[in-house]
Protein backbone atom coordinates (compact mmCIF):
# COMPACT_ATOMS: atom_id res chain seq x y z
CA UNK A 1 0.00 0.00 0.00
CA UNK A 2 1.17 3.33 -1.03
CA UNK A 3 0.00 7.38 -0.58
CA UNK A 4 1.84 9.75 -3.18
CA UNK A 5 1.60 13.22 -2.52
CA UNK A 6 3.67 14.75 -5.35
CA UNK A 7 5.71 17.83 -3.97
CA UNK A 8 4.98 20.11 -6.68
CA UNK A 9 1.17 20.63 -5.34
CA UNK A 10 2.65 21.57 -2.01
CA UNK A 11 5.21 24.12 -1.98
CA UNK A 12 5.49 25.80 1.27
CA UNK A 13 6.76 29.54 0.95
CA UNK A 14 9.44 29.11 3.22
CA UNK A 15 13.09 30.63 1.94
CA UNK A 16 15.78 27.82 1.47
CA UNK A 17 18.42 29.06 3.62
CA UNK A 18 18.28 29.40 7.64
CA UNK A 19 19.83 33.14 7.21
CA UNK A 20 17.31 33.67 4.56
CA UNK A 21 14.25 32.85 6.41
CA UNK A 22 15.60 34.31 9.97
CA UNK A 23 15.97 37.53 7.68
CA UNK A 24 12.43 37.29 6.85
CA UNK A 25 11.37 36.74 9.51
CA UNK A 26 12.77 39.46 11.73
CA UNK A 27 11.39 41.51 8.99
CA UNK A 28 7.70 41.03 8.87
CA UNK A 29 7.64 39.77 13.00
CA UNK A 30 10.25 42.40 14.46
CA UNK A 31 8.76 43.49 17.61
CA UNK A 32 6.82 39.77 17.97
CA UNK A 33 8.14 37.81 21.15
CA UNK A 34 10.32 34.97 19.44
CA UNK A 35 11.38 33.07 22.57
CA UNK A 36 10.31 33.01 26.08
CA UNK A 37 12.39 30.53 28.46
CA UNK A 38 12.84 30.73 32.28
CA UNK A 39 15.64 33.81 32.15
CA UNK A 40 13.25 36.22 29.87
CA UNK A 41 12.16 37.08 26.57
CA UNK A 42 13.55 38.09 23.09
CA UNK A 43 11.84 39.31 19.86
CA UNK A 44 12.31 38.35 16.25
CA UNK A 45 14.05 41.30 15.77
CA UNK A 46 16.71 41.29 18.56
CA UNK A 47 17.09 37.82 18.15
CA UNK A 48 18.48 38.32 14.21
CA UNK A 49 20.63 40.99 16.04
CA UNK A 50 22.26 38.61 18.19
CA UNK A 51 22.36 36.21 15.38
CA UNK A 52 24.47 38.72 13.54
CA UNK A 53 26.27 39.95 16.67
CA UNK A 54 27.96 36.45 17.35
CA UNK A 55 29.70 36.22 14.36
CA UNK A 56 33.02 37.96 15.87
CA UNK A 57 33.28 34.54 17.92
CA UNK A 58 33.20 32.63 14.70
CA UNK A 59 35.39 34.95 12.51
CA UNK A 60 38.56 33.11 12.93
CA UNK A 61 37.13 29.55 11.91
CA UNK A 62 37.54 28.56 7.90
CA UNK A 63 34.45 27.93 6.88
CA UNK A 64 32.70 25.39 6.85
CA UNK A 65 33.97 24.15 10.45
CA UNK A 66 32.10 22.24 13.07
CA UNK A 67 30.59 24.20 16.18
CA UNK A 68 29.12 22.25 18.96
CA UNK A 69 26.47 23.62 21.41
CA UNK A 70 25.90 22.35 24.65
CA UNK A 71 23.50 23.83 26.15
CA UNK A 72 20.13 23.45 27.79
CA UNK A 73 17.07 24.13 26.20
CA UNK A 74 16.39 28.22 25.93
CA UNK A 75 17.69 31.88 23.83
CA UNK A 76 21.44 30.99 24.58
CA UNK A 77 21.26 27.54 22.51
CA UNK A 78 19.10 28.78 20.22
CA UNK A 79 21.09 32.19 19.56
CA UNK A 80 24.31 30.10 19.65
CA UNK A 81 22.79 27.55 17.23
CA UNK A 82 21.42 30.11 14.34
CA UNK A 83 24.70 32.09 14.45
CA UNK A 84 26.65 28.91 13.31
CA UNK A 85 24.18 28.10 10.75
CA UNK A 86 24.20 32.00 9.17
CA UNK A 87 27.97 32.13 9.29
CA UNK A 88 28.14 29.08 6.81
CA UNK A 89 29.37 26.84 9.75
CA UNK A 90 27.50 23.06 10.62
CA UNK A 91 25.75 23.18 13.78
CA UNK A 92 26.57 20.38 15.83
CA UNK A 93 24.08 20.52 18.96
CA UNK A 94 24.94 17.72 21.80
CA UNK A 95 22.70 16.91 24.76
CA UNK A 96 24.67 18.16 27.91
CA UNK A 97 22.71 15.68 30.05
CA UNK A 98 24.74 12.97 28.44
CA UNK A 99 27.11 10.64 30.68
CA UNK A 100 30.84 11.28 30.36
CA UNK A 101 31.22 8.94 27.93
CA UNK A 102 29.00 9.64 25.35
CA UNK A 103 29.93 13.09 25.50
CA UNK A 104 33.41 11.84 25.19
CA UNK A 105 32.29 9.57 21.96
CA UNK A 106 30.22 12.37 20.57
CA UNK A 107 32.67 15.03 20.82
CA UNK A 108 35.13 12.53 19.26
CA UNK A 109 33.39 11.59 16.42
CA UNK A 110 31.62 15.28 15.84
CA UNK A 111 35.53 16.46 15.74
CA UNK A 112 34.41 20.25 16.45
CA UNK A 113 36.54 23.18 16.03
CA UNK A 114 34.91 25.68 18.54
CA UNK A 115 32.31 24.43 21.42
CA UNK A 116 30.16 26.56 23.10
CA UNK A 117 29.63 24.95 27.05
CA UNK A 118 27.01 26.71 29.44
CA UNK A 119 28.59 27.67 32.07
CA UNK A 120 27.23 25.12 35.65
CA UNK A 121 27.35 21.79 33.54
CA UNK A 122 30.36 20.61 34.81
CA UNK A 123 30.23 17.41 33.22
CA UNK A 124 29.82 19.08 29.69
CA UNK A 125 32.47 21.66 30.54
CA UNK A 126 34.90 19.18 31.91
CA UNK A 127 34.79 16.89 28.34
CA UNK A 128 34.96 19.76 26.24
CA UNK A 129 37.79 21.24 27.60
CA UNK A 130 39.76 17.75 27.47
CA UNK A 131 38.74 17.29 24.20
CA UNK A 132 40.16 21.00 22.81
CA UNK A 133 43.30 20.18 24.84
CA UNK A 134 44.03 17.65 23.12
CA UNK A 135 42.59 18.83 19.60
CA UNK A 136 43.38 23.11 19.69
CA UNK A 137 39.29 23.04 19.99
CA UNK A 138 38.45 26.86 21.52
CA UNK A 139 36.13 26.49 24.35
CA UNK A 140 33.34 29.54 24.81
CA UNK A 141 30.97 30.57 27.70
CA UNK A 142 27.20 30.60 26.47
CA UNK A 143 24.70 32.15 28.52
CA UNK A 144 22.19 34.86 28.43
CA UNK A 145 25.31 37.64 29.11
CA UNK A 146 26.85 36.37 25.84
CA UNK A 147 23.53 36.81 24.11
CA UNK A 148 23.18 40.07 25.35
CA UNK A 149 26.74 41.21 24.42
CA UNK A 150 26.02 39.82 20.93
CA UNK A 151 22.66 41.80 20.64
CA UNK A 152 24.61 44.74 21.16
CA UNK A 153 26.88 44.29 18.64
CA UNK A 154 24.52 43.10 16.27
CA UNK A 155 22.60 46.17 16.87
CA UNK A 156 25.32 48.66 15.98
CA UNK A 157 27.36 46.82 12.66
CA UNK A 158 26.26 45.54 9.11
CA UNK A 159 25.02 42.19 8.27
CA UNK A 160 28.32 39.83 8.11
CA UNK A 161 28.92 39.24 4.34
CA UNK A 162 28.46 35.47 5.70
CA UNK A 163 24.91 35.36 5.81
CA UNK A 164 24.16 35.90 2.53
CA UNK A 165 26.91 33.49 0.47
CA UNK A 166 24.85 30.15 2.59
CA UNK A 167 23.62 27.86 -0.38
CA UNK A 168 20.67 25.51 -0.01
CA UNK A 169 22.84 22.64 -0.40
CA UNK A 170 25.35 23.21 2.14
CA UNK A 171 25.39 21.55 5.17
CA UNK A 172 23.90 23.24 8.24
CA UNK A 173 23.88 20.73 10.92
CA UNK A 174 24.41 16.85 12.24
CA UNK A 175 22.62 15.70 14.45
CA UNK A 176 22.70 12.46 16.83
CA UNK A 177 20.31 9.42 16.52
CA UNK A 178 18.70 8.40 19.48
CA UNK A 179 20.77 4.79 19.48
CA UNK A 180 17.70 2.72 21.24
CA UNK A 181 19.99 -0.80 20.22
CA UNK A 182 23.06 0.75 21.48
CA UNK A 183 24.69 2.01 18.37
CA UNK A 184 23.93 6.19 17.58
CA UNK A 185 24.78 7.31 14.02
CA UNK A 186 25.61 11.08 13.10
CA UNK A 187 23.24 12.15 10.61
CA UNK A 188 24.25 15.38 8.51
CA UNK A 189 21.37 18.03 7.07
CA UNK A 190 21.47 20.80 4.71
CA UNK A 191 19.48 24.24 5.12
CA UNK A 192 17.46 22.95 2.14
CA UNK A 193 16.29 20.13 3.96
CA UNK A 194 16.10 21.59 7.88
CA UNK A 195 14.16 24.49 6.08
CA UNK A 196 12.17 22.16 3.68
CA UNK A 197 11.32 20.30 7.17
CA UNK A 198 10.00 23.50 8.67
CA UNK A 199 7.78 24.02 5.58
CA UNK A 200 6.09 21.01 5.17
CA UNK A 201 5.04 20.74 8.75
CA UNK A 202 3.81 24.87 8.26
CA UNK A 203 1.61 23.05 5.46
CA UNK A 204 0.81 20.45 7.55
CA UNK A 205 -0.57 23.09 10.04
CA UNK A 206 -2.58 24.65 7.29
CA UNK A 207 -4.00 21.48 6.00
CA UNK A 208 -5.32 21.13 9.21
CA UNK A 209 -8.03 23.82 8.52
CA UNK A 210 -7.96 22.79 4.80
CA UNK A 211 -7.49 25.09 1.89
CA UNK A 212 -10.79 26.06 0.05
CA UNK A 213 -13.33 28.71 2.13
CA UNK A 214 -15.54 25.95 1.77
CA UNK A 215 -13.48 23.13 3.57
CA UNK A 216 -12.16 25.72 5.82
CA UNK A 217 -15.75 26.69 7.34
CA UNK A 218 -16.87 22.68 7.03
CA UNK A 219 -13.66 21.70 9.25
CA UNK A 220 -13.51 25.05 11.50
CA UNK A 221 -17.31 24.56 12.09
CA UNK A 222 -16.94 20.60 13.71
CA UNK A 223 -14.14 21.63 15.45
CA UNK A 224 -15.60 25.32 16.83
CA UNK A 225 -18.20 22.72 18.63
CA UNK A 226 -15.71 21.60 21.38
CA UNK A 227 -12.35 23.91 20.50
CA UNK A 228 -14.63 27.50 20.32
CA UNK A 229 -12.53 30.32 21.22
CA UNK A 230 -9.03 28.33 20.44
CA UNK A 231 -9.71 27.63 17.04
CA UNK A 232 -10.55 31.36 16.54
CA UNK A 233 -7.28 32.44 18.21
CA UNK A 234 -5.57 30.29 16.09
CA UNK A 235 -7.02 30.86 12.74
CA UNK A 236 -6.11 34.89 13.87
CA UNK A 237 -2.11 33.60 13.73
CA UNK A 238 -2.30 34.42 17.67
CA UNK A 239 -0.19 31.33 18.24
CA UNK A 240 2.02 30.26 21.32
CA UNK A 241 4.09 26.69 20.47
CA UNK A 242 5.78 25.33 23.84
CA UNK A 243 7.95 22.07 23.46
CA UNK A 244 10.20 20.55 26.55
CA UNK A 245 11.96 18.27 24.40
CA UNK A 246 15.63 18.66 24.18
CA UNK A 247 16.19 21.69 21.23
CA UNK A 248 19.73 19.21 20.58
CA UNK A 249 17.68 16.51 19.10
CA UNK A 250 15.78 16.79 15.81
CA UNK A 251 12.06 16.53 17.20
CA UNK A 252 13.02 19.46 19.12
CA UNK A 253 15.49 21.47 16.47
CA UNK A 254 12.36 20.74 13.84
CA UNK A 255 9.84 22.60 16.07
CA UNK A 256 12.26 25.85 16.65
CA UNK A 257 13.38 25.88 13.25
CA UNK A 258 9.42 26.16 12.17
CA UNK A 259 8.83 28.95 15.04
CA UNK A 260 12.24 31.38 13.95
CA UNK A 261 10.97 30.56 10.52
CA UNK A 262 7.14 31.43 10.62
CA UNK A 263 6.87 34.01 13.43
CA UNK A 264 5.67 31.90 15.66
CA UNK A 265 6.51 32.68 19.50
CA UNK A 266 8.27 29.16 21.16
CA UNK A 267 8.23 28.64 24.92
CA UNK A 268 10.77 26.31 26.58
CA UNK A 269 12.01 25.13 29.67
CA UNK A 270 15.49 24.37 30.59
CA UNK A 271 15.05 21.46 32.90
CA UNK A 272 11.55 19.60 32.31
CA UNK A 273 9.53 19.58 35.72
CA UNK A 274 5.39 18.75 34.88
CA UNK A 275 4.27 21.15 37.62
CA UNK A 276 6.68 24.13 35.54
CA UNK A 277 5.36 23.06 32.39
CA UNK A 278 2.05 23.25 33.01
CA UNK A 279 2.59 26.88 34.73
CA UNK A 280 4.12 27.86 32.10
CA UNK A 281 1.40 26.76 29.30
CA UNK A 282 -1.14 28.77 31.53
CA UNK A 283 1.42 31.88 32.02
CA UNK A 284 1.89 32.05 28.22
CA UNK A 285 -1.17 31.04 27.09
CA UNK A 286 0.27 28.63 25.12
CA UNK A 287 -1.86 27.40 22.03
CA UNK A 288 0.20 24.41 20.53
CA UNK A 289 2.30 21.93 23.16
CA UNK A 290 4.84 19.03 21.29
CA UNK A 291 6.39 16.87 23.70
CA UNK A 292 6.90 12.92 24.18
CA UNK A 293 4.72 10.51 25.62
CA UNK A 294 6.70 10.17 28.42
CA UNK A 295 6.67 13.54 29.35
CA UNK A 296 2.67 13.97 29.31
CA UNK A 297 2.08 11.26 31.16
CA UNK A 298 4.53 12.75 33.99
CA UNK A 299 2.26 15.88 33.67
CA UNK A 300 -0.92 13.71 33.98
CA UNK A 301 0.31 12.34 36.91
CA UNK A 302 0.58 15.77 38.58
CA UNK A 303 -2.18 15.51 41.76
CA UNK A 304 -3.10 19.27 41.34
CA UNK A 305 -3.43 18.70 37.34
CA UNK A 306 -7.17 20.01 37.45
CA UNK A 307 -6.23 23.36 38.95
CA UNK A 308 -4.27 24.77 35.96
CA UNK A 309 -6.36 26.53 33.13
CA UNK A 310 -4.99 24.90 29.99
CA UNK A 311 -8.13 26.40 28.37
CA UNK A 312 -5.34 27.96 25.48
CA UNK A 313 -4.56 24.67 23.97
CA UNK A 314 -5.64 23.34 21.14
CA UNK A 315 -3.38 20.82 20.37
CA UNK A 316 -1.01 18.70 22.24
CA UNK A 317 1.43 17.47 19.99
CA UNK A 318 2.82 13.68 20.99
CA UNK A 319 5.76 12.29 19.16
CA UNK A 320 9.29 10.84 19.53
CA UNK A 321 7.83 7.18 20.55
CA UNK A 322 4.80 5.15 20.26
CA UNK A 323 2.11 6.46 22.06
CA UNK A 324 -0.97 4.49 23.68
CA UNK A 325 -4.65 4.53 23.09
CA UNK A 326 -4.89 4.91 26.78
CA UNK A 327 -2.58 7.48 26.81
CA UNK A 328 -4.05 9.58 23.81
CA UNK A 329 -7.72 9.23 25.46
CA UNK A 330 -6.60 10.79 28.89
CA UNK A 331 -4.74 13.47 27.41
CA UNK A 332 -7.60 14.36 25.21
CA UNK A 333 -10.01 14.34 28.35
CA UNK A 334 -7.20 16.05 30.84
CA UNK A 335 -6.34 19.12 28.74
CA UNK A 336 -9.46 19.52 27.27
CA UNK A 337 -8.04 20.03 23.29
CA UNK A 338 -7.06 17.44 20.27
CA UNK A 339 -4.13 15.38 20.61
CA UNK A 340 -2.33 14.86 17.20
CA UNK A 341 0.17 11.73 16.83
CA UNK A 342 2.97 12.28 15.14
CA UNK A 343 6.25 10.31 13.40
CA UNK A 344 9.22 11.19 11.88
CA UNK A 345 12.99 10.21 12.47
CA UNK A 346 16.70 12.33 12.46
CA UNK A 347 17.24 10.63 9.10
CA UNK A 348 13.52 12.07 7.52
CA UNK A 349 14.68 16.03 9.39
CA UNK A 350 11.64 15.45 11.96
CA UNK A 351 7.99 14.93 11.41
CA UNK A 352 6.41 13.24 8.25
CA UNK A 353 3.26 11.83 9.45
CA UNK A 354 0.54 13.15 12.15
CA UNK A 355 -3.30 12.64 12.89
CA UNK A 356 -5.46 14.92 12.08
CA UNK A 357 -7.62 17.53 14.35
CA UNK A 358 -10.60 16.18 13.22
CA UNK A 359 -9.79 12.41 14.41
CA UNK A 360 -9.78 13.87 17.96
CA UNK A 361 -13.46 14.06 17.66
CA UNK A 362 -13.30 10.31 17.23
CA UNK A 363 -12.91 7.65 20.21
CA UNK A 364 -9.12 7.42 20.93
CA UNK A 365 -7.60 3.99 19.42
CA UNK A 366 -4.12 2.99 17.77
CA UNK A 367 -2.57 6.03 16.34
CA UNK A 368 -2.74 6.28 12.86
CA UNK A 369 -1.62 9.02 10.98
CA UNK A 370 -1.48 10.30 7.31
CA UNK A 371 1.20 11.66 5.64
CA UNK A 372 2.55 15.40 5.49
CA UNK A 373 2.04 17.57 2.20
CA UNK A 374 4.67 16.96 -0.29
CA UNK A 375 5.28 13.55 1.40
CA UNK A 376 5.29 10.44 0.14
CA UNK A 377 5.26 6.97 1.81
CA UNK A 378 5.16 3.09 1.31
CA UNK A 379 4.37 -0.31 2.92
CA UNK A 380 7.14 -2.50 1.59
CA UNK A 381 7.11 -6.23 2.38
CA UNK A 382 9.72 -8.88 3.13
CA UNK A 383 10.88 -8.99 -1.02
CA UNK A 384 10.42 -4.85 -1.39
CA UNK A 385 7.20 -5.28 -2.81
CA UNK A 386 4.24 -2.34 -2.08
CA UNK A 387 2.24 -4.54 0.64
CA UNK A 388 -1.65 -4.84 0.52
CA UNK A 389 -3.72 -2.63 3.32
CA UNK A 390 -3.53 -3.81 6.92
CA UNK A 391 -0.33 -6.05 5.94
CA UNK A 392 2.92 -4.69 8.12
CA UNK A 393 5.82 -3.97 6.58
CA UNK A 394 8.96 -1.44 6.56
CA UNK A 395 7.66 2.21 5.72
CA UNK A 396 9.74 3.89 3.38
CA UNK A 397 9.20 7.49 2.99
CA UNK A 398 9.95 10.48 0.26
CA UNK A 399 10.44 13.40 2.46
CA UNK A 400 11.52 17.53 1.41
CA UNK A 401 13.42 17.46 4.38
CA UNK A 402 15.37 13.93 4.43
CA UNK A 403 19.02 13.54 5.01
CA UNK A 404 21.76 15.05 3.29
CA UNK A 405 24.03 11.83 4.61
CA UNK A 406 25.40 9.87 7.46
CA UNK A 407 28.80 11.56 9.29
CA UNK A 408 31.54 8.81 8.40
CA UNK A 409 30.13 5.13 7.80
CA UNK A 410 26.48 4.79 8.59
CA UNK A 411 24.25 2.31 6.58
CA UNK A 412 22.83 2.40 3.21
CA UNK A 413 18.99 3.83 4.36
CA UNK A 414 17.88 5.50 0.79
CA UNK A 415 17.96 3.09 -2.17
CA UNK A 416 18.77 3.95 -5.52
CA UNK A 417 14.69 5.50 -6.23
CA UNK A 418 15.30 7.73 -4.09
CA UNK A 419 13.32 6.23 -0.98
CA UNK A 420 14.34 6.02 2.56
CA UNK A 421 13.96 2.99 4.52
CA UNK A 422 12.94 3.86 7.63
CA UNK A 423 13.56 0.49 9.72
CA UNK A 424 10.30 0.87 11.28
CA UNK A 425 7.55 -2.01 11.02
CA UNK A 426 4.06 -0.26 9.97
CA UNK A 427 0.74 -0.89 7.99
CA UNK A 428 -1.20 1.14 6.19
CA UNK A 429 -5.05 0.91 5.84
CA UNK A 430 -7.57 1.64 3.08
CA UNK A 431 -7.94 5.29 3.35
CA UNK A 432 -4.06 6.04 3.20
CA UNK A 433 -3.23 5.96 7.17
CA UNK A 434 -0.42 5.08 8.75
CA UNK A 435 0.07 3.27 12.16
CA UNK A 436 3.82 2.68 12.90
CA UNK A 437 4.26 -0.30 15.19
CA UNK A 438 7.68 0.08 16.30
CA UNK A 439 11.27 -1.00 15.07
CA UNK A 440 12.19 -3.85 12.82
CA UNK A 441 14.67 -5.41 15.30
CA UNK A 442 11.92 -5.30 17.98
CA UNK A 443 9.92 -7.80 16.25
CA UNK A 444 9.52 -11.13 17.84
CA UNK A 445 9.22 -14.78 16.52
CA UNK A 446 6.80 -17.00 17.77
CA UNK A 447 5.15 -20.13 16.57
CA UNK A 448 6.00 -19.20 13.39
CA UNK A 449 4.38 -15.50 13.01
CA UNK A 450 5.84 -12.05 13.81
CA UNK A 451 4.31 -10.52 16.45
CA UNK A 452 5.36 -6.90 16.90
CA UNK A 453 5.31 -5.56 20.86
CA UNK A 454 3.04 -2.45 19.73
CA UNK A 455 -0.09 -4.68 20.23
CA UNK A 456 0.65 -6.75 23.01
CA UNK A 457 1.83 -2.98 24.95
CA UNK A 458 -1.76 -1.52 23.88
CA UNK A 459 -3.29 -4.60 25.49
CA UNK A 460 -1.34 -4.26 28.84
CA UNK A 461 -1.36 -0.14 29.39
CA UNK A 462 -5.11 -0.67 28.94
CA UNK A 463 -6.02 -2.54 31.97
CA UNK A 464 -7.14 -0.63 35.07
CA UNK A 465 -3.89 0.35 37.10
CA UNK A 466 -0.96 -0.07 34.75
CA UNK A 467 0.92 3.19 33.89
CA UNK A 468 2.89 2.09 31.42
CA UNK A 469 4.70 -0.82 29.76
CA UNK A 470 7.06 -2.41 27.10
CA UNK A 471 7.57 -5.98 25.33
CA UNK A 472 10.91 -7.57 24.55
CA UNK A 473 11.10 -11.36 23.49
CA UNK A 474 13.78 -13.41 25.24
CA UNK A 475 15.17 -16.30 22.41
CA UNK A 476 14.22 -19.97 23.78
CA UNK A 477 16.41 -23.39 22.87
CA UNK A 478 13.91 -24.12 20.63
CA UNK A 479 14.62 -20.81 18.61
CA UNK A 480 10.92 -19.06 19.49
CA UNK A 481 10.97 -16.46 21.49
CA UNK A 482 9.52 -16.05 25.22
CA UNK A 483 7.22 -12.83 25.25
CA UNK A 484 8.38 -10.82 27.97
CA UNK A 485 6.39 -7.74 29.58
CA UNK A 486 8.24 -5.01 31.81
CA UNK A 487 5.19 -3.50 33.59
CA UNK A 488 5.12 -0.11 35.76
CA UNK A 489 2.02 0.11 37.97
CA UNK A 490 0.29 3.44 39.55
CA UNK A 491 -0.03 1.33 42.40
CA UNK A 492 0.86 -2.46 43.65
CA UNK A 493 -2.82 -3.83 43.64
CA UNK A 494 -2.56 -5.23 39.66
CA UNK A 495 -1.22 -8.72 39.46
CA UNK A 496 0.71 -10.58 36.85
CA UNK A 497 -2.26 -13.06 36.66
CA UNK A 498 -4.91 -9.90 35.58
CA UNK A 499 -2.73 -9.09 33.44
CA UNK A 500 -2.44 -12.07 31.67
CA UNK A 501 -6.00 -12.93 31.66
CA UNK A 502 -6.43 -9.75 29.85
CA UNK A 503 -4.08 -10.79 27.48
CA UNK A 504 -5.95 -14.39 27.17
CA UNK A 505 -8.63 -12.54 26.23
CA UNK A 506 -8.14 -10.01 23.94
CA UNK A 507 -4.82 -11.23 22.23
CA UNK A 508 -4.10 -14.89 20.09
CA UNK A 509 -2.21 -17.23 22.38
CA UNK A 510 1.25 -16.66 20.94
CA UNK A 511 0.97 -12.67 21.83
CA UNK A 512 0.25 -13.53 25.44
CA UNK A 513 3.55 -13.37 27.67
CA UNK A 514 5.00 -15.43 29.23
CA UNK A 515 6.82 -13.79 31.73
CA UNK A 516 5.59 -10.28 33.47
CA UNK A 517 8.08 -8.02 35.65
CA UNK A 518 7.57 -5.30 37.21
CA UNK A 519 9.59 -2.68 37.19
CA UNK A 520 9.75 1.15 38.98
CA UNK A 521 10.50 2.73 35.56
CA UNK A 522 11.60 1.49 32.22
CA UNK A 523 14.98 2.82 30.73
CA UNK A 524 15.33 5.24 28.24
CA UNK A 525 16.94 7.50 26.10
CA UNK A 526 17.42 11.27 26.62
CA UNK A 527 14.80 12.15 24.51
CA UNK A 528 12.38 9.60 26.13
CA UNK A 529 12.51 6.55 24.21
CA UNK A 530 12.63 2.90 25.77
CA UNK A 531 15.86 1.37 25.34
CA UNK A 532 14.79 -2.17 24.49
CA UNK A 533 18.18 -3.46 24.34
CA UNK A 534 18.78 -2.72 27.99
CA UNK A 535 15.37 -4.75 28.42
CA UNK A 536 16.66 -7.46 26.69
CA UNK A 537 19.16 -7.89 28.57
CA UNK A 538 17.44 -7.85 31.74
CA UNK A 539 14.98 -10.25 30.07
CA UNK A 540 17.81 -12.70 29.48
CA UNK A 541 19.34 -12.46 33.16
CA UNK A 542 15.80 -12.58 34.73
CA UNK A 543 15.37 -15.91 32.75
CA UNK A 544 18.48 -17.22 33.41
CA UNK A 545 17.17 -16.48 36.95
CA UNK A 546 14.52 -18.83 36.26
CA UNK A 547 16.32 -21.66 35.20
CA UNK A 548 19.16 -21.91 38.02
CA UNK A 549 17.07 -20.83 41.16
CA UNK A 550 19.11 -20.67 44.24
Amino acid sequence: MKVSTPPSRHRHALPETIPAGLARAARSKSSRTALIDSEGTISFGDFAAACRGAQAQLSDLSVPSRVAVLAENGVPFAAASFAVMCAGHVLAPIDPRMGTEDLRRSLTKLTPSMIFVQPGLHTARQESERFADSTGARVVNLDMCAVRQWLARGNIQPLPPDFRKTSPRDTAAVFGTSGTSGVAAAVLHTHNSLCASAGALQLQHRAYFGRSPLTFVRRASRLAVRYRRRILRVALGDEVWMTPISLSAIAGFSILVQCMLTGRTLVTMSRFHPRTAMQMIVRHRVTTLAATPTLIELMLRLRDFETYDTSSLLVVGLGGSLASASLIGRAQVAFGCAVAVGYGSTELGGGVLATDLLDALEPPGPAAGRPFPGVEVRVLDDAGHVAPADVQGELACKAPGMMQAYLGDGPRVIDTDGWLHTGDVAMMDAAGRVRVLGRKDDVMIRAGRKIHPAEIEDCISAVNGIRECAVVGKRNQSGDEIIVAFVCRDSGKVSATEIMAACREQLAPQKVPGMVRFVETLPRTLDGKVRRNVLRRQAALAAQANDNPQ
